[in-house]
């Protein structure tokens, strides 16, 4: 995984990574109510209902998802798109919650990583469990993922 690909397979690259975006479980979404939890002692309100996209940034990337919410804003105004920016090592707080996917070890590398989720167990009771099926995603979700993607791809190149 990004582990070993940060130690041993980026130097043997031909490029230089200058910003690495991480999907991290962004398929699940809902509109009830209390349907969103939040890590123990998160200092953060999002509300109660699951249908957001969350952005987890650090210090390094914390621009990186400043522009990802502009591009959502301007191409997806409908889109619920947050982002949750941590500054002076503050990831490493909380119980390990942020730093639990394949973007922690470009952190830990001074590689500018930002997380997409929609914050796994947190929000979807079929995380990690046979429930866990294609049936419960929400497609709409997914293809709002997609075009942010895409626009902000777009708003790095130009």
């Amino acid at each position: 995984g990004s582990i070993d690909f940060v130690k041993n397979g980026l130097a043997k690259t031909p490029y230089t990574l200058s910003e690495v975006h991480v999907f991290e479980m962004v398929g699940y979404a809902t509109e009830k109510a209390n349907s969103q939890r939040l890590p123990p002692g998160l200092p953060v309100k999002v509300g109660d209902v699951g249908n957001f996209l969350a952005l987890i940034s650090n210090q390094g990337s914390n621009d990186i998802a400043s522009t990802t919410l502009t591009a959502s804003a301007t191409y997806l105004p409908d889109f619920p798109v947050l982002a949750l920016k941590t500054y002076h090592g503050a990831e490493k707080l909380f119980g390990g919650h942020l730093l639990r996917s394949d973007h922690a070890p470009f952190w830990e590398a001074g590689i500018a990583a930002v997380m997409w989720t929609d914050t796994s167990e947190f929000r979807n009771s079929n995380y990690h469990q046979v429930t866990d099926t294609p049936d419960t995603l929400n497609y709409t979700f997914m293809t709002n993922v997609a075009k942010l993607a895409v626009a902000r791809v777009m708003a790095a190149t130009k």
